[in-house]
């Protein structure tokens, strides 16, 4: 096929046309491409043959343009690759050092889990209660499950063992479990050996009788710490444990609806199960379990040095001690007044006697402490009148030679630390008593309402040998499995 064109002319014009056209695929526009619209118009009679190679020329030219196109394409994807390759350690750098990041700290908590639970077995072994622990004698364990932080987010889990409690020379291993990635848990364990310290505590109980513990009908004994303030809302605990060195059939007998709040331990390798008593309606919160080693009574050594001041007689409320000293008998007539104006020992060497509405008041801020040494004889109605209401303020010793049986009364509150190792305790009270009360045996009146202070657990006693002594750490170590 022939296209004649009479004008010579147009050969320009095309060609400027066709490169427009080249123009137009250029890979920095978008091409479009619509063939051109020539025009034949005669002029002097002048022909133009276009033929085949003209046609072909063009179809070239768009081809070059799509190879033009595609090569863009690709330099635009090896360009995204080549970036890609660049930024990729980059980011697996940024990924590792998180999960290392994550790990560190995960790791720290567990370790701070096992420091925590380290803490809370010495605690226990010196002034709680660890034979309330699971196991045996020669292994106490006890897993805390959630422990939180302040803000109440859970932290993980704890896992203590306390090997050989009864010996001088404990060892605990801790563990703190933090969850990880999945079910992975990241776990740090801790060993620490113990060595003995100061004396052991000794009102660790709020009732120890050598021989035995009889609670009466209708009472009862719970604990609270002096430390937070007075008895009573959130100050109410079960931490009134009962104990005894006895292993014997009734060694601990609760009456009809009395009721211990905290546990009660019968003597070491004995079966409380078999030999603890309860009447109808009594009940035991705590657990019922034995004591992880004999608990040591020492004798109390007498006062020395104290001055002597002979028989005291007093009748109304004239009487005032503000020194130290040592009686031979201590007597308040009917409705006598003593009082306790400073910080004093008085060691009574015969009798003390308290008749119908006498008093032995303790100024507020003042410490009493009394030695017995011979017997005591309290009328009703009587009363130790601790004003301070800190039992640490009036503490009462017995020594070897106050023995039998002694009946305390008092219709008033008494807040008191007793400890009379050959005495055989009654207590007759209708009023509460704070404190802790040590003694060969103890038996408490129907309806009492005994209050153990646990603070009392940490006083110092020094003139007495309490035999092994408080733990403290001796060494410590990460174990690695």
């Amino acid at each position: 096929m022939k296209l004649i064109i009479n004008n010579f002319n147009i050969i320009p014009t095309i060609r400027s046309r066709i490169q427009g056209l080249k123009s137009l695929l250029r890979v920095d526009r978008k091409p479009t491409i619509k063939g051109p619209r020539i025009e034949a118009k005669p002029d002097a009679g002048k022909k133009l043959l276009l033929g085949r190679n003209g046609l072909e020329w063009m179809r070239s030219a768009c081809r070059n343009a799509s190879r033009e196109k595609g090569a863009a394409l690709f330099l635009s994807v090896l360009t995204g690759v080549v970036m890609l390759g660049l930024t990729m350690p980059f980011l697996v750098k940024m990924s590792g050092s998180y999960h290392l990041t994550e790990k560190s700290y995960k790791s720290m908590a567990a370790m701070n889990l096992a420091e925590a639970g380290i803490e809370r077995a010495i605690w226990e072994v010196n002034f709680g209660d660890i034979s309330s622990w699971s196991g045996t004698g020669t292994e106490r364990t006890l897993s805390i499950s959630n422990f939180t932080a302040a803000d109440g987010t859970v932290i993980g889990d704890i896992s203590i063992i306390v090997y050989n409690p009864q010996l001088l020379t404990p060892m605990i291993e801790s563990t703190g479990i933090v969850a990880w990635a999945g079910s992975q848990n990241i776990t740090k364990t801790l060993r620490s050996g113990l060595e003995s310290g100061g004396p052991l505590p000794l009102f660790n109980f709020g009732l120890f009788g050598q021989t035995g513990v009889t609670l009466g009908l209708n009472a009862s004994i719970d604990s609270y710490d002096s430390r937070l303030g007075p008895y009573g809302g959130d100050n109410i605990h079960s931490l009134g444990h009962v104990g005894t060195n006895a292993g014997t059939y009734g060694c601990v007998t609760l009456d009809e609806n009395s009721i211990i709040h905290g546990s009660a331990l019968t003597g070491y390798q004995s079966n409380p199960d078999q030999i603890i008593v309860q009447g109808n309606g009594s009940s035991i919160t705590g657990q019922k379990t034995t004591l992880d080693q004999v608990k040591e009574l020492p004798s109390v050594p007498a006062p020395t040095g104290l001055t002597y001041w002979g028989n005291l007689t007093a009748s109304g409320s004239s009487t005032t001690i503000s020194q130290s000293g040592q009686y031979a008998n201590f007597t308040l007539n009917n409705n006598a007044l003593v009082t306790i104006s400073s910080n004093v020992v008085l060691y009574i060497t015969g009798t003390l006697t308290l008749s119908n509405n006498a008093e032995i008041r303790i100024s507020n801020g003042c410490t009493a402490t009394f030695y017995f040494g011979g017997n005591w004889n309290l009328s009703s109605n009587s009363m130790f009148n601790n004003l301070s209401q800190d039992p640490s303020k009036l503490v009462m010793y017995g020594t070897d030679t106050f023995t039998g049986s002694k009946t305390f009364r008092n219709n008033f509150a008494t807040y008191a630390a007793m400890y009379v190792p050959k005495a055989d305790v009654t207590f007759a009270n209708n009023a509460a008593i704070y404190g802790s009360i040590v003694a060969n045996s103890f038996n408490i009146a129907n309806n009492l309402a005994f209050h153990y202070d646990e603070a009392l657990a940490s006083m110092s006693t020094p003139s007495l040998d309490t035999g092994t002594s408080s733990f403290t750490m001796k060494s410590w170590q990460e174990k690695i499995y």
